[in-house]
């Protein structure tokens, strides 16, 4: 399976630069937008090579902040990229993962920006929750209530609440791990 992610990641790549050759030699229509990237990103992710599927992610970004506006991230961009990062072994995966999080935000604040849903949060809780130390639990902790404060119904969810749950005991703490859960 994972081969033939590969191959649709190539063939994304190839299609892609064949996109951008033609936009540079004049074609107009032919310029690298959203879908070009997001199918790059998620082949790559989908085959487990989550060093490439970043490498587009940013890729995508940095277009968009040059003036090509038809390579604007979509929440699934953010959401891919925060997926991918929760299934890997990069390092630094989680500080990653909040990074993605807050760019949601800031990435089109001038039209009125996106906002993060609630597979966003679970995926950076999923992070946290693998890096497994007392840091982990004290930004799971934050990053909750932070969405708590903004209107998300993350105490509503079983999902979210399992991954706070497990960060604060992977973090040494399961007495407040505890006081949460008798909250929720």
């Amino acid at each position: 399976i994972r081969s033939t992610w590969a191959q649709k990641a190539f063939l994304a790549m190839d299609i892609f630069e064949y996109v951008k050759t033609a936009f540079e030699n004049g074609a107009a229509k032919m310029q690298p937008n959203n879908d070009t990237y997001y199918h790059i990103i998620h082949s790559w992710g989908m085959c487990g090579n989550s060093n490439l599927a970043l490498h587009w992610f940013g890729a995508m970004i940095q277009e968009y902040r040059l003036g090509n506006k038809s390579a604007a991230p979509k929440l699934r961009d953010f959401n891919e990229a925060l997926r991918v990062l929760a299934g890997s072994d990069v390092e630094g995966a989680a500080a990653k993962a909040e990074r993605v999080l807050n760019t949601i935000t800031v990435i089109d604040a001038s039209e009125g920006g996106l906002q993060p849903d609630l597979q966003s949060f679970r995926y950076v809780l999923a992070c946290l929750d693998r890096q497994g130390d007392k840091e982990a639990g004290f930004r799971s902790e934050n990053i909750f209530k932070g969405a708590m404060e903004r209107g998300y119904a993350l105490n509503k969810d079983e999902e979210s609440c399992s991954l706070l749950i497990s960060c604060l005991s992977k973090a040494g703490n399961p007495d407040r791990a505890q006081e949460l859960l008798c909250k929720m």
